[in-house]
């Protein structure tokens, strides 16, 4: 009697089946997985800009007798270096950058305007719409992070790839550009409306004086008196302009000289401040990484020279403004 042998193996069926199986799990799994490995990239080339501007940084530094970007230096009176109240001037170009003679072109003070929170709170104003060192810092830069001048440095690098807006405003930038020869259109002109003037920011512990941020041990603490009520241009307010300097850095590694303002690695926050929010940093040692403000940012503390020295108001809340300004100036420490 014929015994029947155990099948060995599949049908062809069978092995149809099961690798059409296969394939729909793998698909499956490589559709989940993209989306992580495109995010894990946008972070790293973040980082890696930012890392470009630690280092371009650093090189600035070498070339200038240790001091940090701002704008054009000039003599004072007594003969110090300190910043120039406006560059990017028609009659004074900066790198390139000349806008319209009719223009301020871009205004070192912009962020560094005092205004008046009731009788006793004074505090600087986080104006960027004119300009200035805080977002507009590529014009002095710009010639360590790329090989161009004048608005030839609108380029990605100032971008995170993650930074949907700021791509689009970039893009909007150049062809504006492109289709006036060349020429610049002054920053309050209404067609610049809505133009992000890159992803980035340049901290402003390294643009004032030290003596700004010593009072107090508040995240509201106030400026010092003489402050008040003082306008651009003026004797005094000039003598709080600084270009910082690295040997005022005392942990080049915790202190924070560029970051992400926009949250765009995250899809439920707006600002780098707010909870759960990520932002690229570049720090004063030249490194870069990825830190989360709201839990990595030091708590303000004037004692020991360190966190936020004011808030910023989005909606009905206030953030810490991590990194914007910190106790201590350069001297304190962020992470």
């Amino acid at each position: 009697m014929r015994t029947q042998r155990p099948r060995q193996g599949f049908t062809r069926l069978e092995l149809a089946v099961t690798l059409l199986a296969a394939g729909g799990a793998l698909t499956l799994g490589v559709a989940v997985l993209i989306p992580e490995l495109r995010e894990r990239a946008r972070i790293e080339r973040c980082v890696q800009n930012m890392g470009e501007h630690g280092k371009a940084t650093l090189a600035f530094s070498l070339d200038h007798e240790s001091r940090f970007p701002h704008g054009p230096e000039t003599r004072a009176l007594d003969g110090a270096v300190v910043p120039a109240v406006f560059m990017c001037v028609a009659h004074d170009p900066t790198n390139g950058w000349a806008f319209p003679a009719d223009s301020r072109g871009v205004s070192g003070m912009a962020t560094v305007r005092p205004i008046r929170r009731g009788e006793e709170e004074m505090r600087l104003e986080g104006r960027v719409a004119e300009g200035s060192m805080l977002d507009f810092y590529f014009a002095t830069l710009g010639p360590y992070l790329v090989s161009a001048s004048g608005p030839a440095m609108i380029q990605d690098v100032l971008l995170s790839p993650a930074d949907e807006k700021g791509l689009e405003s970039f893009a909007r930038w150049r062809e504006l550009v492109r289709s006036d020869g060349g020429a610049l259109r002054p920053l309050d002109d209404p067609i610049m409306d809505g133009i992000e003037l890159g992803s980035y920011r340049f901290t402003m512990s390294a643009q004032i004086d030290d003596r700004l941020v010593s009072v107090g041990s508040g995240l509201q603490s106030r400026l010092y008196p003489e402050w008040t009520d003082v306008w651009e241009g003026s004797p005094l307010t000039l003598s709080y302009l600084t270009c910082g300097s690295m040997n005022h850095v005392a942990t080049p590694d915790r202190k924070v000289a560029y970051w992400l303002a926009p949250a765009c690695h995250d899809s439920k926050e707006r600002h780098w401040m707010q909870p759960g929010a990520r932002s690229t940093v570049a720090m004063f040692d030249g490194s870069a990484r990825i830190v989360k403000p709201e839990a990595d940012g030091l708590g303000a503390s004037g004692r020991e020279k360190a966190g936020p020295v004011h808030e910023f108001e989005f909606g009905d809340r206030r953030y810490p403004a991590h990194f914007y300004l910190t106790h201590g100036g350069l001297r304190g420490r962020d992470l």
